[in-house]
């Protein structure tokens, strides 16, 4: 028998088709992937907000996640897809590869 670990399966307060869990993945994850291009967020609910007090909705990318096997690591390049529109609409785009 293996082992198994009880995840919360409510559902999250701004991504209702998600659950708390891995709304709060997604979170980190896109948190993660901003710092990666030298930008340092926090997470607000629905959105991430920047050192300047923008904002960078996540919506779409919990939508696309919702979609997506719930490992972390098989949402890493949707996530990094993501950030990268965001910058790039903000007119904030890094040059990394």
């Amino acid at each position: 028998m293996g082992i198994f670990i009880r995840r919360d399966r409510t559902a999250d307060a701004d991504f209702t088709f998600l659950s708390v869990d891995d709304a709060r993945v997604m979170r980190g994850l896109a948190a993660e992937a901003f710092a990666r291009a030298g930008m340092r967020v926090k997470p607000r609910g629905d959105h991430l907000v920047g050192p300047k007090g923008q904002l960078f909705g996540l919506y779409t990318l919990a939508a696309e996640c919702r979609g997506i096997s719930a490992e972390p690591a098989a949402r890493i390049p949707a996530v990094e897809k993501h950030v990268r529109t965001l910058l790039m609409a903000a007119g904030m785009e890094t040059h990394r590869a």
